[in-house]
């Protein structure tokens, strides 16, 4: 037996007493079996019919007509030209693609690139910026500006520079930072 029907049977014992339907425990478990076998009989009755309902009878088989072999072969026909059909348009169209993507490929090589643009853009800045120095410098001063751009690009290479670490204890003493009054 089942424990979910074992379960059902026990409860509706349960219920025919307290209903006083049943004098005792067996008696109640008796008339819950019957319940419940009735209940199965019915189930299973109507299963069947349904299940006859929805197979066909074999004379309804024989009874529809059967499709010709001329018509099978009409059918696979056209689904064939069809195919064919689809597959030689989506030739076309990849062929007319692919003429597409050359053309644009034989166009593109001599169009400059962002960097190359970005490159030029930075080298017109620097020369305007030299134009404008040097017209704005008189011809005496040029000379100067070389030898002071000089002089920053010497003290650039030397590492003599404070935040490079190379520095004495005079450097960094308190009293240049905190003043007394005395000195």
């Amino acid at each position: 037996m089942d424990v979910e029907r074992i379960q059902k049977i026990n409860s509706l014992a349960v219920d025919l007493m307290k209903q006083g339907l049943a004098e005792d425990r067996e008696e109640a478990i008796k008339q819950a079996e019957n319940v419940f076998r009735s209940e199965e009989a019915d189930g299973y009755s109507e299963v069947k019919k349904a299940t006859e309902l929805q197979t066909p009878n074999s004379e309804e088989t024989q009874s529809e007509p059967e499709i010709s072999q001329n018509k099978i072969k009409e059918i696979l026909q056209k689904n064939t030209e069809f195919i064919v059909k689809t597959i030689k348009e989506f030739q076309e169209k990849i062929h007319q693609l692919e003429k597409e993507v050359a053309h644009v490929k034989n166009n593109t090589q001599g169009i400059p690139t962002v960097k190359d643009l970005l490159d030029e853009a930075q080298r017109q800045k620097q020369e305007q910026a030299t134009s404008r120095i040097e017209e704005s410098a008189p011809v005496q001063a040029q000379p100067v500006v070389q030898q002071a751009q000089h002089k920053t690009e010497q003290a650039q290479t030397t590492e003599s520079h404070p935040r490079s670490g190379n520095y004495k204890d005079n450097d960094v003493s308190i009293e240049k930072f905190f003043y007394m009054g005395n000195k």
